[in-house]
């Protein structure tokens, strides 16, 4: 898990700690989180096989890292926020 701050700026009052489990290195390279592309499901065709393995690999990360992340900032109860995906929705299928 990686920790980072959002700093204050003309919308955000004050800096956030933030975090992420791991970087993203492109699909089937070394280490990469595959699962968040099969999560996309992008041209739906995932098996609900994959989907199923996706959302507990998923799982476990979360599992893992939303106790540490408590633990460290201590703020209970934690807001987590999904950042969506960069694409146009027209392009969706």
């Amino acid at each position: 898990m990686e920790k980072f701050t959002i700093h204050s700026n003309d919308i955000l009052r004050q800096d956030i700690q933030a975090f992420y489990h791991t970087n993203y290195t492109g699909y089937n390279q070394p280490d990469n989180p595959d699962y968040i592309n099969t999560l996309k499901n992008t041209f739906n065709s995932t098996s609900v096989n994959e989907l199923k393995q996706a959302i507990q690999q998923l799982r476990n990360v979360l599992n893992e890292d939303l106790p540490k992340i408590l633990n460290i900032i201590g703020i209970n109860p934690l807001t987590v926020s999904v950042v969506p995906r960069a694409k146009a929705e027209q392009n969706y299928s």
